[in-house]
């Protein structure tokens, strides 16, 4: 799993724990222990989301072209130009 699939895997358990929402079968979820477990999930794969963006980061300008910095760029792009935006 790529850095920012970790971050986008983070994302989707993130809003999981927040709404109450079943990550696999989009069904409600009323049970705070796996409310918790999503989010505990959420931080582990932000956690390794942020290591591999922290590794990447020293290949910075010599490796422009791979698939994952411009999954990144995409990422952090502002919200407008991101799927996040309007």
């Amino acid at each position: 799993m790529t850095g920012p699939e970790h971050y986008h895997e983070g994302e989707k358990y993130l809003h999981a724990a927040e709404t109450g929402t079943d990550v696999h079968g989009g069904w409600g979820i009323d049970n705070s222990h796996i409310r918790e477990l999503y989010a505990r999930i959420a931080a582990a794969h932000f956690a390794a989301a942020q290591a591999a963006a922290t590794a990447l980061q020293s290949t910075t300008g010599y490796a422009v072209t791979r698939p994952e910095v411009q999954q990144w760029q995409a990422i952090t792009a502002p919200v407008s130009d991101n799927r996040r935006g309007g």
